[in-house]
């Protein structure tokens, strides 16, 4: 399978600078080192330790512990990886769309809808491009799997779910925040959740304040497109445990994750058995293994489609407009908390369509 993201036409090297050295920016600091379309110039921590493991790996790159300096001194810098935690993104994206610096921003984009919004605003007036990472429209599997259901293999989708166990324990956003909006955002590149009237409950949680949720149980129904998708996400699980459930009116796909081997199920079945078992694919007398040729790693995916995206001028998949719907719909979570009710939802304003 050819990847989708391999798609340069204009070969200009990009000068590309990291803030946050810590798990998932090393992560990002590998790929891009390993894509021939850029290069990576400085790394900002404010841990002097990760600083020195950030100058084993890239000897030779700028090494700061403070981004306003970091953003100043480097003039050449044209794009901006930012791993920081949440409650940072929205002051170091905004210095850096001011410098016209294009910027790729670790998940959620930022706290709060109204935060983005103005990052959109002042990226529109920059002439600059904001990319978000939702790591997952990049995996091989979620691919083959927008494919699959387009192509009607298993019919008209009636249920997704979603199960997340994973962890590790935050304490400055929700495992919804955390978790919940991977899933969020895979919802969105699989059927949109522009223009759409969404009702979101969430039923079940450990609420101690919406910084300290740390399970949920969430049921959004996607009313236009007689759509349920059913979320289960927790921090503190007995085993890691994720996994994607569709099923449409004559089968189903199961995208599992198991000691760090996925694998994605085609399932041929009837949905009405599927529907009241989540453990349909034991009860399926077909299920077909679904191979991918070639599955290139997704934080590889993300940042050719960053860089393409800014060679190209054009949109990157997880554009900032995917940012503010789901920053939409996890704050909609929290009121449906707050409020111990179901919440109703018209998302027509919420960030503008994929291609308009």
């Amino acid at each position: 399978m050819r990847s989708m993201f391999i798609d340069i036409a204009c070969n200009k090297m990009q000068l590309i600078g990291l803030i946050g050295y810590g798990y998932w920016g090393e992560k990002l600091s590998r790929c891009f080192g390993l894509n021939k379309q850029c290069k990576l110039i400085s790394i900002c921590d404010k841990d002097n330790s990760r600083l020195n493991a950030a100058n084993d790996k890239f000897p030779g790159v700028s090494l700061y512990n403070n981004y306003d300096l970091m953003l100043d001194s480097e003039h050449s810098m044209n794009a901006l990886v930012i791993a920081t935690p949440p409650s940072t993104h929205f002051e170091i994206a905004r210095s850096a769309i001011l410098k016209n610096i294009n910027i790729l921003v670790e998940k959620t984009f930022t706290t709060s809808t109204d935060d983005a919004k103005k990052l959109v605003s002042l990226s529109d007036n920059n002439k600059v491009n904001i990319c978000i990472d939702y790591t997952f429209l990049y995996n091989s599997n979620i691919i083959k799997m927008k494919k699959l259901i387009t192509n009607k293999l298993i019919g008209d989708v009636k249920q997704i779910h979603f199960k997340r166990k994973v962890g590790r324990y935050r304490d400055d956003v929700s495992v919804i925040f955390d978790l919940a909006s991977h899933d969020f955002s895979i919802i969105d590149y699989l059927f949109g959740l522009h223009n759409k009237t969404i009702e979101i409950h969430v039923t079940k949680h450990n609420n101690y304040g919406f910084e300290q949720i740390s399970s949920a149980i969430i049921r959004l129904n996607l009313i236009d497109d007689g759509i349920k998708s059913y979320h289960d996400v927790e921090w503190f699980g007995e085993q890691k445990v994720r996994s994607i459930l569709v099923i449409g009116t004559t089968g189903g796909l199961l995208l599992e994750n198991k000691d760090n081997k996925e694998q994605l199920t085609y399932i041929k079945g009837n949905s009405d058995q599927f529907i009241n078992n989540e453990t349909f694919n034991r009860l399926s007398d077909i299920t077909t293994p679904i191979f991918i040729q070639k599955q290139n790693e997704a934080l590889i995916n993300l940042s050719v489609d960053f860089i393409n995206s800014i060679n190209n001028q054009k949109k990157p998949l997880a554009d900032k407009y995917l940012g503010i719907r789901v920053l939409d719909l996890i704050q909609d979570c929290h009121q449906s908390i707050r409020l111990k009710r179901k919440v109703v939802k018209n998302y027509f304003n919420c960030g503008e369509a994929e291609g308009m």
